[in-house]
């Protein structure tokens, strides 16, 4: 049984092997950031930095998420998702991350939307989120993954409303 749970210091070290797993399947999401990112990410997103663990603590997989942005705009980027592709089925554990962020993101965090950034030829990735209820939108050579929250369709049939009536209203 997987468990998801808050990263924590210690975990930097079991993570290597699932970064360079990433390298050597030669993804292009390859990870090349420092030390000092993920103690800078864990000190100011701890909630958003999780690990997934198999029985005897066997670390699976990681997701690092960021919130951000002001008013209608306020967002929760999923900045890194990295399961153990050489011993876990990611599918399974990418859904239970998103799903775990979303939670966290809808109920304490009070977001509009979610957010990922993948690269256009990723198409089981994108397969993947368009099945969790994100919407694929083009940038270029990367597409922004984006599921809206209901807090943001009750902000924008507000805005609309109030748009009618000032339309409405005689001058």
């Amino acid at each position: 049984m997987t468990t998801i749970r808050n990263f924590c210091c210690n975990d930097l070290l079991d993570i290597t092997p699932i970064l360079m797993d990433q390298y050597n399947q030669r993804l292009k999401a390859v990870d090349t950031r420092n030390l000092k990112w993920y103690f800078h990410t864990l000190a100011m997103w701890s909630k958003y930095f999780l690990v997934a663990e198999a029985p005897g603590n066997r670390i699976m997989g990681f997701n690092v998420s960021k919130v951000g942005g002001e008013g209608c705009k306020k967002k929760c980027a999923l900045t890194h998702i990295a399961p153990y592709i050489r011993y876990y089925r990611s599918a399974d554990m990418i859904k239970m991350f998103v799903e775990n962020v979303e939670v966290i993101a809808d109920k304490i965090d009070k977001v509009y939307y979610m957010e990922m950034l993948v690269h256009a030829d990723s198409n089981q990735k994108i397969n993947l989120f368009e099945r969790l209820g994100y919407t694929c939108y083009d940038e270029g050579d990367r597409l922004s993954l984006q599921k809206p929250f209901p807090r943001l369709t009750e902000y924008q049939a507000q805005m609309t409303s109030m748009v009618q009536q000032k339309i409405q209203q005689p001058e």
